[in-house]
């Protein structure tokens, strides 16, 4: 199958009809043509509504954290550098988990 898509379709599933989000006025004005402005994601807590960083923790293999939602776990090994790291954390419940070390809401026992 050769999918192709002509210059002023849209994103739309039904090619040429206008989606029931958008209205008349935004089609005349061509605000629909538009793509959409992406604001700055931020990943904040539902309870305190800040943005974790855990920046100054290090891990390594053997270490025990516990996690907010997973539970207590032990570090298997640790990638990446910096405000990358990644952690692959094997959970007594929850199994084998890979988190980003920076932001994951995790402290070490």
């Amino acid at each position: 199958i050769d999918w192709r898509q002509s210059p002023g379709m849209g994103f739309g599933r039904s090619a040429g009809r206008p989606s029931a989000l958008t209205s008349r006025r935004s089609q005349e004005s061509g605000f629909a043509d538009r793509p959409l402005a992406r604001s700055k994601t931020q990943w904040t807590s539902a309870v305190t509504g800040s943005v974790r960083d855990n920046g100054d923790l290090s891990l390594a293999a053997g270490d025990r954290i516990r996690h907010t939602d997973f539970g207590e776990g032990t570090v298997n090994v640790v990638t990446g550098e910096g405000a990358k790291s990644i952690a692959e954390v094997q959970f007594d419940t929850a199994g084998r988990k890979r988190l980003l070390i920076k932001i994951a809401p995790i402290e070490k026992i």
